[in-house]
């Protein structure tokens, strides 16, 4: 098996999530943490709805150590929450769409 595969350790809830869900809300985007063999931590954003890990958001995050991704990660899920309660896409919204 390869010594990089995530192994998944411990699933934690954001700040302010409720514990009842709406089928497609906004808490459907979790932070997790994912223990590695070696004894590495690292973090991801999963959409729990359907179970995938945000891709684009993972590419980023795996740049990073561990206390960054953690910290980057919480962020990252409170930005695409506003991104879908706004409206926008993450691939689309301008700088201009940003200013609150």
């Amino acid at each position: 098996m390869d010594t990089d595969q995530k192994v998944v350790l411990i699933v934690r809830q954001t700040r302010g999530m409720s514990e009842g869900k709406r089928e497609g809300s906004l808490d459907d985007l979790r932070v997790q943490q994912v223990g590695h063999r070696d004894g590495r931590r690292s973090y991801i954003i999963r959409d729990v709805a359907n179970g995938a890990v945000h891709a684009r958001a993972d590419r980023y995050l795996a740049s990073f150590d561990e206390g960054t991704q953690r910290t980057y990660a919480y962020h990252l899920v409170d930005h695409l929450r506003w991104l879908a309660s706004t409206g926008y896409a993450e691939d689309t919204v301008r700088f201009e769409d940003l200013r609150r």
